[in-house]
């Protein structure tokens, strides 16, 4: 058994110490019931961390889904994919959320936004905004390198 309980087995005593350690980092997220997407934002984070880089953090908020116009979570794996390095998406809910990112499904855009008054938030509504998006994400890092 490893420092942090992670039990070995048959299986794991042949991965090398990297992937080990991932399961066990995986299995301490578990234990603590964090969600997937916090997960995803800590080895982000760490990642980027370790590299030196500047990320921002942006709290994901959804809409209820109740009349969606197109595939808002293949939006978000775009905008991962398109920011990588430069962003670090974590659920609307974390204290470490610098703005809020709320991907509304429809024009109608009824997510409850409400709380997230002392953070900047910028709302996608269409598929087309997300370019918008990515501009402003890459403005404010710039901005916030030159300081």
């Amino acid at each position: 058994m490893s420092k942090s309980g992670f039990k070995t087995s048959p299986c794991t005593q042949y991965l090398c110490p990297a992937k080990i350690l991932i399961l066990e980092i995986f299995h301490i997220f578990l234990r603590l019931k964090f969600s997937l997407s916090a997960i995803l934002g800590a080895i982000e984070g760490f990642i980027t961390t370790f590299k030196g880089n500047r990320q921002l953090v942006v709290g994901l908020k959804y809409c209820g889904g109740c009349n969606p116009n197109y595939d808002r979570v293949a939006l978000v794996a775009y905008l991962r994919q398109r920011l990588a390095g430069q962003i670090v998406f974590v659920r609307y809910d974390q204290p470490e959320a610098e703005m809020i990112l709320a991907v509304e499904g429809c024009p109608t855009a009824c997510a409850d936004l409400a709380s997230f008054e002392h953070l900047p938030v910028f709302i996608i509504k269409r598929p087309s905004e997300a370019e918008e998006f990515i501009m402003y994400v890459e403005n404010r890092l710039n901005e916030q390198s030159a300081e």
